[in-house]
């Protein structure tokens, strides 16, 4: 099932629009934040061989912060500084936790970050029953900018181990010369229902991208790491084409 709010035909034109824009001056103090929220939630379980048996099957959430060179970047001059705040993922039932980015300069800096994320929900069963699982996933997408220059962008891209749901979504904001601050929040839902045989496991993935820039100190505005855009290039090729992948035999 595709997200609820989608907007993959207008994912080239909001980057294009909102992180390399032309201004001519800069200013001093300039901010960003971006945050992925996430919720799994288990609508239902049934057991299709003797119900209300559910000791076969196990369930955990998971986050992990990916660090590779295609996953990370990050650099900062002058006074700027960034933070990342990583969740606390786990919860048999409902797992839910928020990944942020934060960058700040207060007179005369920059700072260039990348960072990538992937909240994960396992199931596996390991009984001699067959389950068929229901479980929903709820995001929150929110991107804020305050300042001359910044700009700030998350992404999500879900799927499941199966094939059974994917999809991407992201938040975008800007500023420039005569528009200091920005914000764009973002939310939607996903729904996947799947059986599980004797044996057999499933992965329901999200991973969020989180690119941001500032420079309180500079008239050219702020460059994009190539990280950025390798993670970019992905999000738009799954407009038309399912992407492969690395975690469990996908490509992250």
């Amino acid at each position: 099932m595709k997200p609820y709010r989608n907007k993959y035909l207008l994912v080239g034109s909001v980057l294009i629009a909102s992180v390399m824009a032309v201004v001519p001056t800069a200013s001093a103090d300039v901010s960003y934040t971006s945050s992925a929220t996430l919720l799994y939630t288990i609508n239902s379980i049934t057991n299709l061989d003797n119900p209300n048996d559910l000791s076969g099957l196990s369930m955990s959430g998971s986050f992990l912060e990916l660090t590779g060179a295609n996953d990370f970047y990050a650099a900062t001059s002058g006074d700027g500084s960034y933070q990342t705040n990583t969740p606390n993922f786990s919860g048999a039932l409902s797992p839910s936790g928020t990944f942020s980015v934060s960058g700040h300069s207060a007179l005369y800096g920059s700072v260039n970050t990348f960072h990538t994320g992937v909240f994960s929900m396992d199931f596996s069963n390991t009984g001699t029953n067959s389950y068929t699982v229901d479980v929903k996933l709820d995001y929150w997408l929110n991107a804020v900018t305050n300042g001359i220059y910044a700009n700030s962008a998350i992404f999500l891209d879900f799927w499941d181990t199966n094939n059974n749901v994917s999809g991407v979504d992201y938040a975008a904001a800007g500023t420039y010369l005569d528009h200091a601050y920005d914000s764009q929040s973002v939310s939607g839902f996903a729904d996947l229902v799947f059986t599980l045989a004797p044996g057999a496991s499933n992965r329901f993935i999200a991973k969020v991208g989180s690119q941001s820039g500032l420079d309180s100190s500079s008239t050219a505005p702020v460059p994009m790491p190539s990280a950025f855009w390798l993670f970019a290039a992905g999000l738009l090729g799954m407009i038309s084409v399912k992407k492969m992948g690395s975690i469990d035999g996908r490509v992250l």
